[in-house]
């Protein structure tokens, strides 16, 4: 599946740290294929483990462990060495705690090798690794994206597969999901729900406008403290712009949408360099073209209606039920804003942001009262140090 490249960060994604919009790139084409979801799932997994070491980034989550007891299957089957499952593991970060999933999943699968190197404060924001990341890359999207540096490390030469993508994919929180999941007859429908319908198949421009609306009117988000209004703004305008471009159709919307999200696009490139650089092949197989192709076809029209069923449709022979209907995740905030970002708050000056974007002073009230800050706002302290530096 040819891969799409899109601009850095534009004006609005610096100002605000966030990257948001869509990328002026084609849909996601069809791609003809005789084989299931799930089978080009394997194809795609079974790519990573003709590479080894094949490693997962494994955190225990849904996801991970999907991704974790496909590539046991196909290894075992086709004769391929089995993959490695790697948890960075932080003990002083009690949100990151996902031993008892994670172990259920390893003796589920029955894994001879699984490595769980031990950090604390290593992995901070702007610390070791991320210093070293923000030197040679720049600020990279997502901000946590050399949380996957110690992984490509103990891949080099090797894959590293990640579960990166079933949020997105597997949701049943489309614009338009609702309106789905009651044509599915899996939602009981409310009056208004026929003209919504409607509204759905419209043209985009009219999808558009009906979203802002529904959303200036139903939105209880409020504009972050540290954000200036003129800029929030801009960013719920750019989120509505990926919303209109979805529709009833769960195909149209990962096509349209999903496919050429911003976030999708450089996050895929931030995983690739840094796997690059230490003679790694990474992928993220949910957001794989050849897989959301060959899902989308299978699918059809249809959105899933949970995550569970999502596990279910696709992992059911595979995965404890414990794991496919857990809810949750592990959160490494802790981990991420730790003591060298405290430090660099602590002496910051105001500068290397944008005033007009971001209020400085709302910012370092925010990093310097919360012992777990707005993780929005984590690519701006990034940038805020990377440029005390020059």
């Amino acid at each position: 599946m040819t891969q799409h490249h899109c601009a850095p960060w534009n004006p609005l994604e610096r100002g605000t740290g966030l990257v948001v919009g869509l990328a002026d790139i084609q849909p996601l084409t069809a791609a003809p294929t005789e084989a299931t979801a799930r089978g080009v799932l394997e194809e795609v997994v079974r790519d990573a483990l003709r590479r080894p070491p094949c490693v997962i980034s494994f955190s225990g989550g849904r996801d991970s462990s999907a991704i974790l007891a496909v590539a046991a299957l196909v290894a075992r089957r086709d004769g391929l060495p089995l993959p490695i499952p790697v948890s960075l593991t932080f003990p002083e970060c009690e949100s990151s705690q996902e031993t008892e999933w994670q172990e259920l999943a390893v003796r589920h699968l029955d894994l001879p090798d699984w490595e769980r190197p031990t950090f604390t404060d290593e992995l901070d924001i702007v610390g070791p690794t991320a210093s070293e990341v923000l030197r040679r890359h720049g600020v990279q999207w997502p901000f946590n994206a050399f949380f996957h540096v110690p992984v490509f490390e103990l891949a080099r030469g090797g894959s590293v597969l990640t579960g990166a993508g079933g949020d997105e994919v597997f949701s049943s929180g489309w614009a338009w999901g609702r309106e789905n999941l009651v044509l599915q007859r899996r939602r009981h429908p409310r009056p208004l729900d026929p003209v919504r319908v409607c509204l759905s198949v419209a043209p985009e421009p009219v999808r558009a406008a009906f979203l802002g609306l529904r959303h200036s009117r139903v939105s209880s988000e409020p504009c972050p403290p540290w954000m200036r209004p003129a800029a929030f703004s801009a960013i719920c305008a750019e989120g509505n712009r990926v919303a209109a471009a979805e529709s009833l159709s769960f195909r149209h919307s990962v096509r349209h949408a999903l496919w050429r999200t911003r976030s999708r696009i450089l996050g895929t490139a931030s995983m690739r360099a840094l796997a690059h650089e230490r003679d790694v092949v990474h992928n993220a197989p949910f957001l794989d073209g050849r897989f959301l192709s060959a899902l989308v076809e299978e699918r059809a029209w249809r959105v899933f209606d949970s995550r569970t069923a999502a596990m279910d449709y696709l992992f059911s022979d595979l995965l404890p039920t414990a794991t496919r209907t857990r809810n949750g995740k592990a959160s490494f905030d802790t981990a991420f804003f730790n003591k060298y970002a405290r430090n660099f708050v602590a002496e910051w000056d105001g500068g290397g942001v944008d005033a007009d974007y971001v209020d400085p002073d709302a910012l370092r009230v925010a990093w310097s009262t919360e012992d777990e800050p707005d993780a929005r706002t984590y690519a701006l302290l990034q940038a805020a140090w990377l440029a005390g530096q020059s």
